[in-house]
Formats: C-alpha cells, sequence, structure tokens
C-alpha cells in the first residue's frame, strides 16, 4: 500500500496526507477545510499531472507525474 500512495501524483500525495492529519486530529473537518481541500480537489482536476495519469491509465503505462 505504501508503494501505491508514494506512487500517486504530488498534489494528490499533498492533500491527501492533509486530509488523513485532519482527520485523525479533529475526527472530521471543519467548513474551512471543506473550502479548503474542495479547492485542492478542483486544482488537481485541472493539472498537468491529472491529464497525465488518465493517459497513462488510457495507455495502460506507469504515469510519469511532474508535480504540475
Amino acid at each position: 500500500m505504501a508503494r501505491d500512495v508514494a506512487g500517486l501524483a504530488p498534489r494528490t500525495l499533498t492533500a491527501t496526507k492533509q486530509m488523513l492529519h485532519a482527520l485523525r486530529a479533529r475526527g472530521g473537518f471543519s467548513e474551512v477545510e471543506v473550502a479548503h481541500f474542495t479547492r485542492l480537489r478542483n486544482e488537481a482536476l485541472a493539472s498537468a499531472d491529472f491529464a497525465e495519469g488518465r493517459a497513462a491509465f488510457g495507455e495502460k503505462r506507469p504515469p510519469k507525474f511532474g508535480g504540475s
């Protein structure tokens, strides 16, 4: 599982870590955190890494994430 997580796009990995930390610390998300995580998700969906991940999946190859 750690290998799978480590292979995530950098934006996705950062957001996942932030979400897990918030869940562990407070057991849920505040309204501010919900807005923050929604913004992170929208940015990730518009990123070059998201397009690369989709292309790699379609081409059945490992993705080459660049962090953008």
